[in-house]
């Protein structure tokens, strides 16, 4: 008995490789789950459109695919920059090849995805090796800092002079911002309390915070997937990472007109810190202020790093403890006037997460 023939189409859904089919009027007829996270676009969203509408004007994508039915010879291009409509930039090896009139096939594999995950890899190494430091060197520090404050305390309750009483005071005081100051630097002190939550409750409530801050110049805008499913992570815990990212592109824009955007997207196949996950949730906050001084780029998740002169340099490293105690991941893109931070989170099923709570 013959085996059962394997549909195609079932084999195109769990490639690897982006797979695009475009009719003889270059409109979009199919794309699979792979290609639906490159574009950062549901099928649904954009079936029926030209290729034209799917990247930026002077794009080479466009040209290549009317050459290809042109002549009806296959073309291959190698790292290849793919411009999106939606801003986003991708160095690809890009393979289109005509189908007999039908149209054409393109297959386009990301290879900046592979150093990317290299790049995220070594900076979370780098991060956590930090961290570690930072926690011994806060426990050293922390002890003899007690000891000054309680005996200050004491020489206090001592004194009678009001004006040596001011002294002590101020150590006291001191003491105390800097104990304080050391525990933040430490990174989150529990563990996360999860639950199933929806992501747009998180942004939400962030959104009116932020929206009691800004002015009237600049635009709070909302790009929601609501066919998301819910994510398993600490409440609490998300809402001040994606708190302390929003408050610093509030002040990126202080004393300017600007826009400030939440966009929310699901992404299949994805790595996060070496873990590949079935299908991931992507956050991203943009703001078009003049980004992040390319100086500063690589080291802006390590505490004490501000181009702000009030800044403390802990709100990002906070933001991305938080989320790294939840099994993400925050990444970046800055260049003046496109600022994009984005949050991953994996989607877990409530069987799974129910053995991991148990596991714990």
């Amino acid at each position: 008995m013959l085996p059962e023939k394997t549909n195609p189409k079932l084999i195109l859904e769990h490639l690897d490789t982006a797979v695009l089919e475009f009719n003889r009027q270059l409109e979009l007829i199919y794309m699979n789950p792979s290609a639906e996270a490159l574009m950062a676009k549901s099928f649904r969203q954009i079936q029926g459109k030209t290729v034209d509408k799917l990247c930026q004007p002077k794009s080479k994508l466009p040209p290549l695919l009317e050459n290809v039915l042109e002549t009806d010879q296959p073309v291959t291009r190698r790292e290849l920059e793919l411009q999106l409509s939606s801003g986003k930039n991708i160095t690809t090896n890009i393979t289109v090849s005509p189908i007999p009139g039908e149209g054409v096939l393109v297959e386009i594999q990301s290879v900046g995805r592979l150093y990317t995950i290299s790049q995220e890899s070594r900076r979370q190494k780098e991060y956590n090796t930090t961290l570690h430091l930072l926690r011994g060197l806060a426990h050293e520090i922390k002890n003899p800092l007690g000891g000054i404050r309680g005996a200050a305390q004491l020489l206090d309750a001592e004194l009678e002079n009001p004006e040596n009483m001011e002294y002590t005071r101020v150590i006291i005081k001191e003491t105390g911002r800097l104990q304080k100051l050391i525990d933040q630097m430490g990174g989150p002190k529990r563990p996360p309390q999860k639950q199933f939550i929806n992501i747009h409750e998180v942004t939400e409530h962030v959104l009116k915070l932020i929206s009691a801050e800004s002015t009237s110049e600049i635009t709070l805008e909302r790009d929601y997937d609501p066919s998301l499913p819910e994510i398993h992570a600490d409440k609490d815990q998300l809402i001040q990472a994606v708190l302390n990212v929003a408050r610093n592109a509030l002040e990126s824009l202080k004393g300017s007109k600007g826009i400030i955007s939440f966009k929310t997207r699901s992404l299949r196949k994805y790595t996060i810190a070496g873990k590949r996950y079935p299908l991931v949730m992507q956050l991203s906050i943009f703001d078009d202020g003049p980004g992040i001084p390319e100086d500063l780029q690589a080291q802006i998740f390590f505490p004490m790093v501000s181009n702000k002169p009030t800044g403390s340099g802990l709100g990002l490293p906070i933001a991305q403890s938080l989320i790294n105690a939840n099994s993400g991941l925050i990444n970046f893109q800055s260049s003046p006037g496109h600022t994009c931070f984005d949050f991953l989170l994996p989607f877990e099923d409530k069987g799974q997460a129910d053995m991991i709570q148990a596991a714990d």
